[in-house]
């Protein structure tokens, strides 16, 4: 020993934890020992542990350990929990993914957080002392978003995780799991949900993780595998309305029901290549990978092409219904239909040269829509305000994530992306007047210095009009400042903000401008 340390306790030691009086250690060799002097002398309390004890913390009278089974070279870690200081233990968390790390507890006031690396969400909390967790992700978390819902004013979104399905009901501000019954597979850690439909009956979710089709009638609360065909079968998409089930799947091809899928009958057409289906003005569309669009006109017992306009053999991401069009999302940019699907015409202009459309979305004369490039893989948002007429990229600076589904509700947009889950944004702030529209934004005013750490200055250039308006968001859309009138030199402290990515909106007589701004100190 030296002057400042001195150790009594030979081992190698993982976590502590201090209560009252009391000093807890977790060891490599599982167990753990209690000091009651100031660590004079320690006493193994616990030797309980089956696999190597992490990291430790408490809640009252309560003790939650992180432990992690390194067999079979494959890192598991579970969350273990005591009420008798540490004699006793039990598995807790199941809502937890157990593949990767999890990294970290923590308490505040009668909650306990814990950190994870790994599909699902990056932050879980529990409000019970460990016998429930809930994603806390605040719209950052690193799970796979895949498609949306709007059921029952709830937004149900399917994800790959532990819970498979995650439900808000307050607009996307937080989620909660829905995906009780939806039972992971013994070789699976986490489960994929791909496709989440409804009719007046039921719900109706399809996963590729090889579980096939769940179906609830309670609004998602319970889920019960439906007995059919698709029994341990990867499920492409779904489709419902109140007469009418279409299920696609890798190995069967595609299957259609009339009774809410207790009986079935194959839709040879279609074979195993549907990826999206709509009903409209009378008709079924269902768009395909590689082979086009195809119609039914007798529900669904025979399918045509509809391709007039179309590339040949072109590859269909999504299909929606605007008013009197009927618009798809292609390899090929976009494409829209205002004869019922007799012929198509695109609508690319402004969109860039290889242009394929992973998802889209609409309102009014509103469309906007992800694009997968050459030059960026996790793609752009492109957004039109005159009904696919011009395109304008929305620069995402800071969203290096793939798109996978985009919904609007009222004047929100939903993002789901491949690895950081649900994303939102308030349409209003994104729209510009078509005054504004033909005013480029690099020159309305300028952001220095971008990243900032301290302070942030704006300088406006030639903006017109007395008063001049700025406001501050977050990346979830909240207004963190509102001046309703600014110089034309304006600076303001960012030393209150957490790092991250922001976006300062100017608000002048001819329009709005939107920049991003990163906080990095």
């Amino acid at each position: 020993y030296n002057s400042w340390w001195i150790n009594k306790f030979s081992r190698d030691v993982f976590g502590f934890y201090v209560r009252g009086n009391e000093l807890f250690a977790t060891t490599y060799d599982k167990k753990l020992f209690k000091s009651t002097d100031n660590a004079e002398t320690w006493d193994s309390i616990g030797t309980g542990f089956n696999l190597i004890p992490f990291n430790i913390i408490g809640l009252g009278d309560t003790l939650i350990a992180i432990v992690r089974d390194t067999a079979n070279g494959t890192l598991r870690n579970y969350l273990v929990r005591s009420f008798d200081s540490g004699l006793n233990w039990s598995p807790c968390a199941n809502e937890i993914p157990t593949i990767g790390y999890i990294q970290d507890l923590i308490t505040m006031g009668n909650e306990i957080y814990v950190s994870i690396s790994s599909f699902g969400a990056s932050v879980f909390k529990s409000t019970d002392f460990g016998d429930t967790w809930q994603e806390a992700n605040y719209g950052l978390a690193n799970v796979r978003a895949n498609c949306f819902l709007n059921y029952n004013n709830s937004i149900y979104c399917g994800t790959l995780g532990p819970n498979g399905i995650h439900k808000s009901i307050d607009n996307g501000e937080t989620w909660q799991p829905s995906g009780n019954g939806i039972n992971i597979p013994a070789y699976y850690s986490v489960l994929n949900v791909t496709s989440i439909v409804a009719n007046n009956n039921f719900m109706y979710a399809g996963t590729n993780t090889d579980r096939g089709l769940f179906q609830s009638n309670d609004n998602g609360t319970t889920w019960s595998v439906l007995n059919s065909v698709f029994d341990s079968t990867y499920i492409t998409d779904v489709y419902a309305d109140d007469s009418i089930l279409i299920v696609s799947n890798n190995y069967l091809g595609t299957y259609l029901s009339t009774d809410n899928g207790m009986n079935w009958s194959n839709q040879p057409v279609l074979n195993y290549d549907l990826k999206a289906i709509v009903f409209f003005a009378g008709n079924y569309f269902a768009g395909t990978y590689g082979r086009g669009i195809w119609k039914s006109s007798d529900f669904g017992l025979t399918w045509s092409l509809s391709d007039t306009g179309l590339a040949p053999f072109i590859d269909i991401s999504k299909l929606i219904v605007r008013g009197s069009d009927l618009i798809a999302s292609t390899e090929n940019g976009i494409y829209i239909s205002s004869d019922t699907g007799a012929t198509w015409t695109t609508l690319n202009n402004g969109l860039p040269f290889s242009r394929y459309a992973s998802t889209i979305a609409a309102k009014s004369d509103t469309l906007i829509i992800g694009i997968r490039s050459p030059t960026n893989y996790y793609g752009d948002i492109f957004i039109s305000y005159d009904n696919g007429v011009n395109w304008t990229n929305y620069n995402r600076a800071g969203y290096p994530y793939l798109v996978n589904d985009l919904m609007i509700i009222g004047d929100t947009i939903f993002a789901a992306t491949e690895t950081h889950s649900v994303w939102k944004r308030s349409l209003n702030d994104l729209i510009t007047s078509n005054e504004h529209s033909n005013i480029k934004s690099e020159d309305q005013f300028v952001i220095f210095p971008n990243p900032a750490s301290n302070s942030v200055n704006i300088k406006l250039n030639e903006v017109s009009g007395s008063n001049v308006g700025l406001k501050l968001y977050d990346a979830s859309g909240r207004i963190l400042m509102n001046e309703k009138k600014i110089s034309s030199e304006y600076n303001f402290s960012i030393c209150d903000f957490r790092n991250g990515l922001y976006f300062i909106q100017i608000i002048t007589d001819k329009g709005i401008t939107t920049k991003p701004l990163i906080i990095g100190k």
